[in-house]
């Protein structure tokens, strides 16, 4: 069951990529932000931007410089991508246990 539940939140994951960049390729990158990531898994990732934020600047990445700023940028970009991965991997993972929560026919998976 376990096994299920992680292959569906790596699925999940992976269709969520794969909709980030088709659509930001299509609509652009601000599209993506406001409508995709703050409308369709809200409200778990409202505050993920922030957090990530709040984190970047105890690790030492200001916002207050602009060299700053546009030296750290792909850092910032890569880490903020991380933790998007981690959270759309968590919260589809924790959504299985909703949706095979009855799915008592596969207990011969459990025991191999």
């Amino acid at each position: 069951m376990i096994k299920k539940r992680i292959m569906f939140a790596i699925k999940a994951l992976g269709i969520y990529w794969a909709f980030y960049i088709i659509i930001s390729l299509i609509f652009g990158r601000f599209f993506m932000e406001v409508a995709f990531n703050f409308f369709l898994i809200l409200p778990t990732s409202l505050y993920l931007y922030d957090i990530v934020e709040w984190i970047l600047r105890h690790m030492g990445f200001s916002t207050d410089l602009p060299s700053d700023l546009i030296r750290s940028q792909w850092i910032r970009t890569i880490i903020h991508y991380i933790f998007y991965s981690i959270h759309i991997f968590t919260v589809s993972f924790l959504l299985t246990f909703f949706l095979f929560s009855n799915d008592h026919g596969s207990n011969d998976e459990d025991k191999s």
